[in-house]
């Protein structure tokens, strides 16, 4: 039987961040989202983009924005080489 994503989701992060040290985020879909693996990831990635599953919370909403809007930045050059 295999693995479901939101089982390895923090275990392959972690072994992609030693292969790549420089790794800071990573961008997820709701099907890799538990409350712990928001959690974990934080710990090992500065950048990690995780949608949480269900109805979000102001604090859920504002922290989901805020990823979006840093990846529109770095999507379209807001600093980066400037």
């Amino acid at each position: 039987m295999g693995e479901e994503d939101v089982e390895v989701t923090v275990e392959v992060m972690e072994d992609m961040k030693n292969e790549w040290p420089a790794l800071e985020g990573c961008s997820l879909d709701k099907g890799f989202s538990s409350r712990a693996n928001i959690l974990a990831l934080g710990g090992v990635l500065s950048k990690p983009a995780l949608p949480k599953k269900g109805k979000l919370s102001k604090a859920d909403k504002e922290r989901e924005r805020e990823v979006v809007h840093r990846g529109e930045e770095g999507a379209f050059g807001g600093g980066v080489g400037e």
